[in-house]
């Protein structure tokens, strides 16, 4: 004689909507990161100001995802500063950014994600 698990067909639902929920829980996570790297970008920057450091930014990928980069009058000449020349040496503030923010997203994105997955199964009938 089969043994019925008392609730295990409330936990699949559950586990089925979590699943469905997990997509819009990565989307908000990688963009804090994102605009933690800008920010780190824009620091490293080697001017106080100007068009390099404003035209950092962040911006949303098709399909999902965002990209980092420097878009618009900076745009021709970051990858000059970036990587150099063979007059200029290279000042890598973008690499340095990468650097930095992977160095802090085990800080920024569990929480995030973490706490809307608490706060989704909290809301799941038991």
């Amino acid at each position: 004689m089969p043994k019925e698990i008392k609730g295990l067909r409330q936990f699949q639902a559950n586990c089925r909507r979590l699943s469905g929920e997990i997509d819009g829980l990565v989307g908000p996570a990688l963009r804090a990161a994102a605009v933690a790297m800008a920010g780190h970008a824009k620091g490293n920057a080697p001017v106080d100001e100007g068009t390099l450091r404003s035209d950092v930014g962040v911006r949303p990928l098709p399909g999902g995802g965002f990209v980092v980069g420097v878009f618009g009058e900076a745009e021709e000449y970051a990858g000059y500063v970036e990587f150099g020349t063979e007059d200029q040496a290279p000042r890598p503030f973008m690499t340095m950014a990468l650097m930095q923010t992977l160095a802090e997203a085990p800080g920024i994105v569990p929480p995030l994600v973490d706490g809307r997955i608490r706060g989704a199964v909290k809301s799941y009938k038991v």
